[in-house]
């Protein structure tokens, strides 16, 4: 397992913000993966980005770039990748970073989705008023969008016998 280690050089202080939301489905983790892993498709469950990428495979220490909704571009870094199980992202602001924890688990009967958003650093009150808000009212429906599209994913599958 590698596992993308950053400092936190400039990162003084122990200020940060979090919000989390999770959402129930009957996806599976894998159909639920298949979407988290192609960052092409991040716009099409996520209102807030308009495009991402990401260079090479999505694993640790990949990085790639974000374009959200009415913001400027950003540079994002994969820190952690567990296939069919979550992965951690990490974007630099000024003075601040902003992480994305991205988990999944089920039981017999059911999917759990768990995301959860941390901005850290001196500049993390200012940035939880600019970018926080937005997200921690959007989480619901960007899980509840992500849910939807792996279910129809899942249920397109053909199963051979």
């Amino acid at each position: 397992m590698i596992v993308c280690m950053h400092s936190n050089q400039g990162q003084t202080g122990g200020t940060m913000w979090q919000t989390e939301h999770t959402a129930y489905t009957h996806a599976s983790p894998e159909d639920v993966w298949a979407l988290w892993s192609d960052v092409t498709t991040w716009p099409t469950w996520d209102s807030g980005i308009q495009r991402a990428n990401i260079e090479g495979r999505f694993a640790a220490c990949a990085s790639g770039t974000l374009k959200p909704t009415g913001g400027p571009q950003v540079t994002l870094t994969i820190i952690d990748a567990k296939p069919n199980h979550g992965f951690v992202d990490e974007t630099k602001l000024p003075l601040a970073r902003m992480r994305f924890e991205h988990e999944v688990a089920s039981d017999a009967e059911r999917t759990r989705i768990t995301h959860r958003v941390q901005i850290t650093g001196p500049a993390a009150p200012l940035f939880a008023r600019v970018i926080g808000r937005g997200i921690a009212r959007d989480l619901p429906e960007t899980i509840a969008a992500l849910a939807r599209l792996a279910s129809e994913r899942g249920a397109r599958k053909v199963v051979v016998a």
